[in-house]
C-alpha cells in the first residue's frame, strides 16, 4: 500500500528533505505533489532533538 512507504523517512531518501545545522529543510526542486509540498511544509524549519544526531557524523548530507 503507497500509504505506509510515504513519510519523513521517504522524503529523507530521496533528498526532497535534508538535515541542515539540525534543521530540517526542504529540497524542492525534487517535490513533486501538492500533497508531498503540504507535508514537507509542515515539518520545514524543525529543530532535530540532539538524541537524533548521536550516529555517525556523515549520516545528515550537508
Amino acid at each position: 500500500m503507497p500509504l505506509c512507504k510515504f513519510g519523513c523517512d521517504h522524503l529523507y531518501e530521496i533528498e526532497a528533505l535534508k538535515i541542515k545545522n539540525n534543521i530540517v529543510i526542504s529540497n524542492s526542486k525534487l517535490v513533486q505533489t501538492v500533497f508531498e509540498q503540504s507535508y514537507i511544509n509542515s515539518v520545514s524549519d524543525r529543530t532535530i532533538k540532539s538524541k537524533w544526531l548521536e550516529g555517525e557524523s556523515g549520516y545528515f548530507s550537508q
